[in-house]
């Protein structure tokens, strides 16, 4: 039965404790029509917009909004959003767009869906109920027990009648501590799900974080986790689903996951083999000898799928193995059932399967393709291999690649197959030279390598511990770029550390010098200032007691950088003019252009303006020059397009702006792109040019938003409020600063100011 308007907006006025008079000041609609609305006297207002601003200012999600519009006869929020037509539309569905976006990123980051899945109707129901703001339930039991599926299944099951998004409107997150042992990790996954930019992952930057969302967090493996009370302690409201084999891991009441019962065992098994169940009773006595661990009836159900073999015979060969003789409570038959089945499918593939699990031991516990197996065995044909593992349940055909089908199975090909440091060594190279080719073409290249980057850091550990100390610093060296560019900062750092102990054992001195200079501007641009400045000097030593000229020059420009961030502007400028002498004698151009536009940054800052045009104008033409150096040209153009701007010769401002403009689209540097729309958007604010101001602010906002820069999101926000205030468009001017004063004070900007007082001023010419 279709539900009427009125009696859903007074049910919403009701949960949210507003009344019509304060809500008519607020939203601009008189309080006679309000209560109209309220006491069902109006059965479909004359405008959706009118009801999407009430559903925004009484702060309802995407699913109540839509819920409000569709009570009315109008369309859901979504279908609005993919089909609205006048230019001010889009922004009374603004407050929903982010939700949205946030829908799909986060489940995206949910495990697959267990195949399956069997019954634990009990636990699903109290794991439901428990999933309360700030509280964190753990699921604990023994590995293959179904600890992850239950926390999937339970997911799905709030996405499929949509309590997902109304429950955890800020997201779920999935982090597996699988082969990621480290919280720094977590926590760079964590705020970097949020915010992709972000370059500060520290314990205080996820507090804050977290503190403003009523989100989800999933983690699982915990007993690989070290230091979990590090993120225990940060999580705010957020709610937190831990899985672990250990109970301690639980820092209160824990769910302990018990086996599946007899039934269960049965349903799962012929689910798997419909046909091979040829006695009830074999089937009930193999579910016995497993444990009715559903990973293990899972494992047999598959064989015997695939092989044809009865229940009864596979019951005679399980008889015959330890399993027979272990305690009939299951708890040891639960730990040890696992490799007697896996031994018995491997068989059926084939003595080359150990190699592939050897080799797939080596990665991380994620997906993989079949070009990575067969470039750590090019020996072995992989193709056919890989689909009987899937056959066997062993892996999981995820698309076009492979992801093993639980960490007990990783873990046994890890430790029972251990590959020879060779197979690391291809490995390591064929990611290094897949890191070489996608880095020449951007963005696109970096999405491909994303599906690999996790991989990174575990074949370098067995390199190194192999003593491949050139294999460690080529692969080292060959994804530098990528990993700095995407922002990927805590993983740079530990595979920068990595290449700099390979450097250091080998004793080669000048690589040791290149990655100690990396890893201070790193952490340089995390705001670590005074750690890089101890790391650089450090560097610049060592180069100056090896001769190494290209090391101590780029160590003196850090050091600069350095000081910029602290503000000695002084002492930035001598380090990069003693930089900028150096590269000059050594013929390194395009360090001599970073250090030519360094100088013009710090003169600016300065408020030398012609000097640091004079700077900008050397650094661009010098790197015009130069192959492979279209970012660093975008870049020297979009500021001396500012700097031009500054000095009011606005025609030649536009002049270099466009021309940064059409570069970044073409070499797709996005940064750049929404820095050029926002610096236009001005100067034709300014001009009073305000219908493309409006344009290039709408163009940066889709930019900026798309990088996760929250700054400039906020600042494209706020520029178009002020536009609109210009133009006079109350309306929409508030509902512009108010969202750029929600995203300010989310970033603890001090832009926050500056929304504010707009905002003030509107308020004070309505009154």
């Amino acid at each position: 039965m279709a539900e009427h308007f009125g009696d859903v907006f007074k049910e919403y006025l009701q949960i949210t404790g507003e009344t019509p008079a304060p809500l008519a000041r607020r939203t601009g609609l008189s309080r006679e029509t309000l209560i109209n609305w309220r006491k069902g006297r109006v059965k479909q207002p004359h405008r959706w917009q009118d009801i999407a601003l009430v559903a925004s200012v009484l702060g309802l999600h995407v699913d109540a909004a839509t819920r409000l519009l569709q009570s009315a006869g109008y369309p859901s929020v979504v279908e609005l959003i993919e089909g609205f037509q006048a230019k001010g539309d889009m922004l009374f569905l603004q407050p929903w767009i982010e939700e949205l976006r946030a829908r799909d990123r986060f489940i995206a980051l949910l495990p697959p869906r267990p195949v399956n899945f069997t019954n634990r109707v009990a636990e699903l129901t109290d794991l439901a109920e428990r999933l309360q703001p700030g509280s964190v339930v753990a699921l604990c039991g023994p590995g293959g027990i179904g600890k992850t599926a239950l926390a999937s299944e339970l997911l799905y099951r709030l996405i499929d009648d949509g309590r997902l998004y109304v429950r955890f409107p800020d997201g779920v997150i999935f982090y597996s501590f699988y082969g990621r042992s480290d919280s720094a990790g977590a926590f760079e996954h964590i705020i970097k799900s949020y915010e992709p930019q972000a370059r500060d992952f520290s314990p205080e930057a996820a507090a804050r974080l977290l503190s403003r969302k009523k989100a989800l967090l999933v983690l699982d493996g915990t007993e690989e986790a070290i230091n979990l009370s590090d993120i225990l302690t940060v999580i705010g409201s957020t709610t937190v689903i831990i899985t672990s084999r250990r109970r301690q891991d639980a820092p209160g009441r824990f769910q302990d996951l018990s086996p599946l019962t007899k039934q269960d065992a049965l349903y799962l098994l012929r689910t798997w083999s419909p046909q091979q169940i040829d006695h009830e009773a074999a089937a009930e006595r193999i579910c016995e000898l497993v444990g009715y661990l559903p990973l293990a009836v899972r494992l047999v159900g598959r064989y015997l799928y695939v092989t044809g073999e009865t229940a009864t015979d596979y019951l005679a060969w399980l008889e015959a193995t330890p399993l027979q003789a272990l305690n009939p409570d299951g708890i040891q038959r639960r730990e040890e059932s696992v490799p007697w089945l896996l031994e018995r499918s491997l068989e059926q593939v084939g003595p080359l399967a150990e190699q592939i699990l050897g080799s797939i031991g080596l990665l991380a516990l994620a997906p993989f393709s079949r070009e990575e197996v067969a470039a750590a065995l090019p020996d072995i044909t992989v193709g056919p291999l890989l689909n009987q593992l899937v056959a066997y349940g062993v892996l999981l055909r995820m698309g076009t690649r492979y992801e093993v089908s639980h960490a007990l199975v990783h873990t046994y090909g890890r430790y029972h197959f251990q590959a020879n440091v060779e197979t690391a060594v291809r490995l390591a190279e064929y990611y290094a030279s897949l890191a070489t080719e996608q880095t020449k073409h951007g963005q696109e290249g970096y999405t491909r390598l994303d599906e690999v980057r996790t991989h990174f850091v575990p074949v370098l550990s067995y390199c190194l511990s192999g003593g491949r100390w050139a294999t460690v610093q080529n692969l080292t060296t060959s994804v530098d770029k990528y990993l700095g560019d995407q922002g990927h900062w805590t993983e740079i750092i530990k595979i920068i550390g990595i290449g700099l102990t390979a450097a250091r054992k080998s004793g080669e001195k000048q690589n040791e010098v290149r990655f100690l200079a990396r890893k201070g501007l790193i952490l340089c641009r995390l705001g670590q200032v005074k750690q890089a400045i101890l790391i650089n000097e450090q560097s610049l030593s060592l180069a100056q007691e090896i001769g190494d000229r290209n090391g101590e020059a780029q160590n003196l420009s850090n050091l600069g950088i350095a000081c910029n961030y602290l503000g000695q502007m002084d002492r930035a400028i001598e380090f990069h003019q003693q930089a900028l002498l150096i590269r000059q004698e050594t013929g390194n151009r395009k360090g001599e252009s970073q250090d030519l536009g360094n100088l013009g940054n710090a003169y600016y800052h300065m408020g030398q303006i012609e000097l640091s045009i004079d700077y900008h104008q050397q650094a661009l033409l010098l790197v015009k020059a130069l192959d492979n150096a279209e970012y660093m040209t975008a870049k020297w153009l979009n500021n001396l397009g500012n700097l031009y701007h500054v000095q009011d010769q606005i025609e030649q401002a536009k002049i270099y702006l466009q021309q940064s403009l059409a570069l970044s689209r073409e070499i797709g540097y996005l940064e750049c792109m929404g820095d050029v729309l926002i610096n236009l958007g001005v100067i034709d604010f300014e001009s009073g040019h305000m219908e493309t101001a409006e344009t290039f602010y709408e163009q940066a906002l889709v930019v900026k938003r798309k990088i996760g820069h929250k700054l400039g999101v906020g600042s494209c926000l706020h520029n178009l409020g002020e536009l609109h205030k210009e133009l006079g468009n109350h309306m929409l001017a508030r509902q512009y600063l108010s969202q750029s004063l929600a995203v300010f004070n989310e970033i603890q900007s001090p832009f926050a100011n500056e929304s504010q007082k707009l905002l003030a001023e509107l308020k004070g010419n309505a009154s």
